[in-house]
């Protein structure tokens, strides 16, 4: 598995979500907590977003 570069994605996440990918799956992360995980043909960016901010919202304190 390996980090998917900030610069290579064509959404910005909020801070301290990134991606990992590996041949079939994109998995979104929270600092060190995988929260999804995605086949790669359905990891659309609007819906990685959405996701990210979806957590973001839930974790607020």
């Amino acid at each position: 598995m390996w980090r998917v570069p900030e610069k290579s994605l064509k959404v910005a996440l909020p801070p301290g979500f990134y991606l990992m990918e590996e041949e079939y799956f994109v998995h979104l992360f929270h600092e060190e907590e995988k929260i999804a995980s995605f086949l790669c043909t359905c990891a659309h960016p609007e819906i990685l977003r959405a996701v990210a901010d979806e957590y973001k919202n839930r974790i607020k304190p």
